[in-house]
Formats: structure tokens, sequence, C-alpha cells
């Protein structure tokens, strides 16, 4: 196939024209609009979703303490905040990416086409092409549910094949701005994807199309240009370092303000919500061991009447004081949070014990600490109940201790 003749359709004088490259310009950039326009009417939008499953999520959410919730399997350890962070970042960043880059691409891929396809030919639709290609893959990573280490690989193989495909038209044109191209392409590759094993891949991977092209392409130096890469490519690394670093910073400040919420900052004790967040996890070990699960309920009575004779202090010593009691009477492995303002919960495996065990010994270790020496007796009430996870919900197990809640008992 013969390439068009020049001025087949506008005279030279016009095409060296600036104002044209600029008209040329508008018009690819218009066109990548229309493109994705029309290209989002061909990719499927998620399924729709039924009203009754709306319904349904949101009456777990007001049950946001349901032990029998299952979580999604992922392949990063998802108890490391910082993972959990990084793969969140990367599965947002990714697709975003790839839909900047492919827009990019297909730009100068356009405005390529028409200033040099009478010189190349249509080889130079390639890089126009290509850029589609990201916009489509960038769509599908943004609907998909794929997991992070899929997208993490696919934008650093795709961005391999850009290095690739800009080093030969570089080599192509003989063009030293297009080996730019190149070598920018290259310096994106670590710090969007945000892992060490595909950034360093990518930058020793992408020094050897830049290396060839520089090679080949007559007007620049090969000792300097190929330095020149091996800068770029450490400038990757560079960037990805840094990305990484404001990352774990924010990831600790965030597990640490998590830390505060879930827990009581007067006994150290779990807050309600930070036993309510582990209910979950604690629920299904229980089911796959096949044993039940015990609620075990433990009241401080007529907490605001020592608040008001012997002051806050001397409250939060009796709070503090009852949580040891509990930690040191209660089956190891028990979970306790404060559940009320007076009251503490226990979430133990295995069945709940007799209430009147648990008043009896807590009692004897409120004796032993020595806390209410010279004041009003601590008086304790409590209450158990226990039941199957795959059944019963921590929110049906709590509401049943009252029934067998045991009589008062003072202790000194």
């Amino acid at each position: 196939m013969s390439p068009l003749p020049a001025g087949l359709l506008l005279p030279d004088s016009v095409l060296v024209e600036p104002w044209f490259g600029v008209f040329a310009l508008f018009v690819a950039f218009n066109t990548v609009i229309y493109l994705g326009l029309t290209l989002a009417k061909f990719i499927p939008w998620p399924a729709q979703v039924h009203p009754r499953t709306v319904r349904a999520l949101i009456h777990s959410d007001e049950e946001d303490y349901k032990m029998t919730v299952r979580k999604p399997w992922t392949w990063r350890d998802q108890n490391d905040p910082i993972q959990r962070m990084r793969a969140a970042t990367a599965a947002q960043t990714i697709p975003l990416a790839l839909g900047l880059v492919g827009a990019l691409t297909l730009v100068i891929g356009l405005v390529n086409t028409l200033l040099y396809f009478s010189a190349v030919g249509p080889l130079v639709i390639v890089g126009a092409a290509f850029g589609l290609v990201l916009i489509v893959v960038a769509q599908v990573l943004a609907r998909a549910q794929v997991s992070d280490q899929v997208s993490v690989w696919t934008w650093t193989i795709l961005m391999l094949v850009l290095v690739a495909e800009t080093s030969w038209r570089a080599a192509m044109l003989d063009s030293a701005v297009v080996l730019t191209y190149a070598t920018i392409a290259l310096m994106t590759i670590a710090p969007i994807s945000m892992t060490w094993p595909s950034g360093i891949a990518g930058a020793l991977i992408g020094l050897i199309p830049i290396g060839i092209a520089g090679a080949i392409v007559s007007l620049v130096d090969t000792l300097s240009w190929a330095i020149a890469a091996v800068t770029a490519a450490l400038a990757s690394l560079v960037l990805l370092q840094l990305r990484l670093a404001g990352i774990t910073r924010i990831a600790v400040e965030q597990a640490r303000a998590q830390t505060l919420s879930s827990t009581d900052p007067i006994t150290g004790a779990f807050s309600r919500t930070g036993l309510i967040a582990l209910a979950s996890a604690f629920g299904e070990s229980a089911e796959r061991a096949g044993t039940p699960v015990g609620v075990v309920i433990c009241d401080i009575s007529h907490l605001d009447h020592l608040n008001a004779d012997y002051g806050f202090e001397y409250g939060a010593e009796v709070l503090g004081a009852t949580y040891r009691a509990l930690r040191s009477t209660l089956p190891p492995g028990t979970l306790i949070a404060r559940w009320t303002g007076a009251g503490f919960l226990g979430l133990m495996n295995g069945p709940a014990p007799d209430p009147t065990v648990v008043v009896t010994e807590v009692g004897e270790a409120l004796a032993v600490s020595g806390v209410a020496l010279g004041k009003r007796p601590i008086t304790l009430t409590a209450g158990c109940a226990s039941g199957s996870p795959g059944e019963v919900t921590l929110e049906e197990l709590v509401p049943a201790r009252p029934r067998i809640r045991p009589p008062e008992t003072p202790h000194t």
C-alpha cells in the first residue's frame, strides 16, 4: 500500500502552519470525547440491584454486630492496615491512570497520524489504537471485580507495552521527542503500581526498548541517553518509595485512631464499637469449631451514687478494678468490653458460666483489690446466655441475660 501523497487534502503550506497544529489537536481532543461516549454505550453497566436486596443490605447495616456475616476473601493479609491501604490506593488509582494515559496516548497518536502519515504510512496509527485499548481496559478494571494483584500487573504489562511501542515509533521516526515520551511512561510504572516487585520489574524491563531505540535514533548520544533512561528508572523507584512512605504514615495514624475508637479510655477494655467489630470474626471461628458462644453481662449497681458520694475519679477506679476482675475470672480468650456506662460484656468461646459464680468470683477479686476499703460496698449483678453462632446473633443473646439475673450480692 503506497502512502498518501502530501497535499492531497490540504496544501503543504497549510500543513506546516502552527495554527493548523493547534486546530488538529483540538479536533483530536473532541474525537477522544466522542469515542469515549460511544465506547460507554457498548460497555455494559453493572447489573441493577433489586429493591429487596437494597432493603436487606440496609437491614444488615442496622444489625452491624450480627455474628454470621462473612467477609470476602482477598489475596492480601487484610489484618495489616498498611497492606489494606496500599491495595485500596492501587485499586482506585490504576483505572484512572490507565484512562488518562490512554486518552493522552490517543490524542498524541492522532496528531502524529496527521503530521507523519504521508512520511511513515499507516503504522503510525498504532499509537492511537493502543491509546484506545488503554481506555477500554480502564473501563473494565473500574467496573469488574478483580483482585488488586491483577490490577497491578495489568497496569505494569500495559505500560511496558506502551514503552516498547513508543520506543519503536521513535526509532521509525528518528525522533528524540517521541523517545522522551517512552522515558516519561517508564517513570510512571512503579509509583502507580504501589508494589516493589512490579515496580522493579517494570523499571528493568522498560530500559531494554528505550536503550535499543536510543542506539537507533541518530539525534541523541547513545551513552548519554542510556544514562538518562537509567536515571528515569531510578527516579520511578524513588517516587514509589515516597508514595509508600506517605501511605504508611496515613495507615499508621488511621490504625491508631481506630484503636482509640475501639478502646475504652477509662478501663482499657474494648469499647462497645470495638467488640461489635470483632463479633463477626469471633462467631465465625466458633461456628467452624462447632462450639457455642457465651455472653456475660456484669453491671455495677448504682455507679452514679458512687460518683456522687466519692467523685468521678473513684468511679473510674471502680470501673477499672471491675474490668481487671472480670479479665482474671472469665476464661482466657474472652473479649471484654465496656458495654454501658456501668456494665461490661464478655464474649467467650464456649457456654457461658453460671451468673451466680460470676458475681461471686468478681466480687472476691474486687474485695482483694481493696478499691472499696472504707467506702460504700460495691454491688454487682450479672446475667449470662449461650447459643450457636449459626442460629443466634449477639443482638439476640444480650437481651436474654435479664431472665437469669441472680440476686444482688454486696461486696466490700
